[in-house]
């Protein structure tokens, strides 16, 4: 029989060996640990407890004891024994066995029983001790710090019903405790290790986004100032052979009687108002101003625009719905630049809903940015084309009317402003246009 449990012996050491080498978690060392301490040796109750980085607690991993007499003791304390904290407060009991890396023995259930008081500090708790003991039925036990490379890492414990804790007791769990303590402080530095990987992976996702909005940003900074030169020099080609024509046409009207010539000298000079505004457009797109920063109010600005578009959304037959958050921060921007992205995209809005329709202007604060958002209820922008539309002189409208440059020239204007803008599905229907300011600009 003695070589028998021997035997038990060695293979529970050689099974605790073996997580040792293995990747486990520590909630699966102490699990397989208490289960096998229990079906080799057959204590009526056993505990596992890992030590708190901060010292300051025992944490109950893993325990094994009559699944009624679990369930009494839960219902009594109200709560789940699992990851229950176990303070390590000054005069502790079990904070001396931890400080002296000796074992925790308990032969009477009077000491059973102030063991068990030191595990809380709470006095409603504690007015619970002598129920929980009777309950259990236990009035033994020993507990044994579990030690690896001179540093307590948790405590392991066993309680009889029947017998005080002998030698021979001690001996097994010390035993145990030298195994156990190196397959815990494996597994929690497996997991430690685990944990930093994660977090260095979410760091390098983190900046290598970081990165490509960087150079996303530098490229299209590049492409602006290199659009800029060609607009500037295209519309000064433009503009002079343009007076010419127009002054011409001018001139020819005045004198020309022919009702034929003259609709085509009309024409003409419609025609020449058409391209004059679009020379205008890249004049102003290729003359980049410095931004002049102030503290504002945004939801002062956006009224402002409002009704600067008052008489256009009335005679579009379009009706506002405002909803501005009364807690946002003032933030620095510059205020005419901001207005002319707002005024962009409410004009956009409104040549969206020709028959019509509802325009909601929101603002609100979310994670340190102040956020701007207009949704409209005309027929969307397709997906397909919702890359583009920040592109400059990219337009689904006729060039007599727009000359691509809204949406790019505003999405500019924000990316001095450390902003950005987007286009989404509106949840209403339509588009929604999403604008971000740091909220916190000084």
């Amino acid at each position: 029989m003695a070589k028998d449990l021997e035997h038990e012996e060695l293979v529970l050491v050689e099974k605790i060996n073996s997580l040792i080498n293995s990747k486990t978690s520590v909630d699966e060392v102490f699990k397989a640990i208490i289960e096998g301490m229990i079906d080799v040796f057959g204590y009526f109750s056993a505990g596992a407890y890992l030590l708190s980085d901060d010292k300051r607690y025992l944490v109950v991993k893993e325990y094994y004891i009559n699944r009624e007499i679990a369930r009494g003791i839960e219902k009594l304390v109200g709560f789940s024994l699992i990851d229950y904290r176990i303070p390590l407060f000054k005069g502790s009991i079990l904070k001396k066995s931890i400080e002296s890396k000796g074992p925790l023995i308990i032969k009477a259930r009077s000491e059973l029983e102030m063991v068990v008081k030191h595990h809380t500090t709470s006095p409603t708790l504690r007015k619970l001790i002598r129920p929980i003991v009777k309950l259990s039925g236990l009035k033994s036990g020993v507990g044994i710090p579990l030690v690896a490379d001179d540093e307590v890492v948790g405590m392991l414990g066993i309680s009889s019903r029947e017998h005080d804790p002998n030698e021979e007791d001690i001996r097994r769990l010390k035993i145990f405790g030298v195994q156990a303590g190196l397959a815990v402080k494996k597994a929690k530095m497996y997991e430690e290790l685990e944990d930093y990987s994660r977090h260095l992976e979410k760091r390098m996702e983190q900046k290598t986004g970081e990165l490509e909005q960087t150079q996303g940003k530098l490229i299209e900074s590049e492409k602006f100032a290199a659009l800029g030169r060609l607009a500037a020099g295209v519309a000064h080609e433009i503009n002079n052979p343009l007076g010419n024509i127009s002054l011409s046409a001018e001139l020819l009207l005045k004198k020309e009687g022919d009702t034929y010539k003259i609709r085509k000298l009309e024409n003409i000079l419609e025609s020449v108002g058409i391209t004059s505004r679009i020379v205008k457009n890249l004049l102003a797109y290729s003359r980049r101003s410095e931004l002049s920063f102030e503290l504002v109010d945004v939801n002062g600005l956006v009224e402002k625009a409002l009704e600067l578009s008052e008489n256009t959304l009335k005679v579009s037959g379009i009706t506002l719905i405002i909803r501005l958050s009364s807690e946002l921060p003032a933030i620095k921007v510059d205020s005419k630049k901001l207005q002319q992205v707002l005024l962009n995209i409410i004009t956009n809005a409104v040549q969206a809903m020709p028959d019509g329709g509802e325009l909601y202007v929101s603002t609100y604060a979310e994670d340190g940015f102040v956020i701007l958002e207009l949704d409209d209820t005309g027929p969307g922008i397709p997906v397909e084309i919702r890359d583009k539309i920040f592109d400059p002189f990219f337009t689904t409208k006729d060039l007599s009317t727009s000359a691509g440059l809204g949406l790019s020239v505003s999405q500019g204007i924000l990316g001095e402003h450390d902003g950005s803008i987007e286009i989404r599905d509106s949840d209403i229907k339509g588009t929604r246009v999403l604008i971000k300011l740091p909220g916190g600009r000084g």
